[in-house]
């Protein structure tokens, strides 16, 4: 279960416990949004939600946030980047840095 804690006049800080928590918070409000919220801004290991004091009841708002699931995260995607290490400068380079 999430800490949340309010931030300032119209955002609630959700304390996810880490980042793939923090991630996995953020998609599942994306996948569903909760009624006024109007912004999403992932920290290290938290989630700023930002909301419309106007459309929202705020109580209700910290009160779902803190009972949203983390949905899982999508698979990652292999990228190959090929690189040649060779120059007429590697010896020097390789001499200046210790190698």
């Amino acid at each position: 279960m999430s800490q949340v804690r309010p931030f300032g006049e119209a955002a609630f800080l959700v304390d996810a416990g880490g980042p793939e928590a923090a991630q996995g918070l953020r998609r599942a409000l994306v996948a569903e949004p909760l009624e006024g919220v109007t912004g999403l801004v992932p920290g290290r290991a938290s989630l700023l939600v930002e909301f419309d004091p106007f459309v929202a009841d705020a109580a209700a708002l910290e009160s779902a946030l803190a009972s949203v699931p983390p949905a899982p995260a999508a698979p990652g995607r292999e990228r190959v980047i090929p690189v040649i290490y060779d120059g007429p400068d590697l010896a020097e380079v390789a001499e200046l840095v210790g190698l």
